[in-house]
């Protein structure tokens, strides 16, 4: 199985099914799967008795300088949601010079 979001060769899942097996392991992966934190096959891999190698899609060179830009914008967060505040509302003044009625309610 092919994994997005990973670039590795072989990716172990074991520590998925260890967790799995104990009491609470059920709702955790449950949980993580909800919140997004966990993919459809990391999910199948912890439900099923898999023994098939699954292995990342994504170029090493391009995913770390996915992440690198991710921390980047993390790291600058305050300032860009300060940013975008100050967008939303003058798109919003924009809107209710602009749009109908029947456009507003979208």
């Amino acid at each position: 199985m092919y994994l997005e979001g990973s670039y590795s060769n072989h990716i172990n899942f074991q520590w998925l099914k260890s967790v799995n097996e104990k009491a609470i392991g059920k709702d955790m992966i449950d949980a993580l799967l909800n919140t997004g934190k966990l993919n459809g096959v990391e999910y199948f891999y912890a439900n099923n008795d898999v023994t098939a190698a699954a292995a990342g899609i994504e170029s090493a060179e391009l995913y770390m300088e996915t992440i690198n830009l991710l921390n980047e914008l993390i790291s600058k967060r305050k300032e860009l949601s300060e940013i975008t505040a100050v967008l939303q509302e003058q798109i919003e003044t924009i809107k209710q010079a602009y749009f109908t009625k029947v456009f507003l309610r979208y």
